[in-house]
């Protein structure tokens, strides 16, 4: 067993304590390095969170951005339809005027005009009952299924 002197027991208290000091700085730079840290990630969570906020916005403008396009394509669509039928109609008075087609006798065509609407009036409430059942089986689709429903409307 080693006997230490007052001397030696001065020197190894001093060591120790430069160490309990050394120790103690250390201790302190990682508490404060460890804060920092907590700090830079509560600042992340909450760019994260304002990001995360942002992009809900922008998807559910988006949303909103493609539910007008598809209506202002379905009124194109509709617009362009009305068109093509007035063409093909001021077609048909140029051609009779210019006597390049007969004129329709309408009292002999009237049983087969009817006949024909009747037969496509009766689709027409077919097509009607079908997507009032596809809207009541598929919610999801009903903004779709509106816009196929007004096709069906008479103009």
């Amino acid at each position: 067993m080693q006997i230490h002197t007052q001397a030696s027991l001065k020197r190894k208290v001093g060591t120790i304590k430069k160490q309990l000091k050394q120790s103690a700085r250390e201790a302190q730079h990682y508490a404060q390095s460890a804060q920092e840290r907590e700090q830079q990630l509560a600042e992340l969570t909450n760019e994260l969170e304002k990001n995360m906020s942002d992009y809900a916005q922008h998807e559910e403008n988006a949303n909103l951005l493609q539910g007008d396009i598809n209506s202002k394509l379905y009124e194109k669509q509709k617009q362009q339809a009305v068109l093509d039928r007035k063409q093909k109609l001021i077609t048909k008075y140029i051609d009779l005027e210019a006597e390049r087609i007969e004129p329709v006798n309408v009292d002999e065509m009237r049983f087969e005009v009817e006949k024909r609407l009747m037969i496509a009036n009766g689709n027409m409430k077919k097509v009607v009952s079908i997507l009032t059942s596809l809207q009541k089986k598929f919610p999801h689709l009903d903004q779709v299924l509106n816009r196929v429903s007004q096709l069906t409307d008479q103009e």
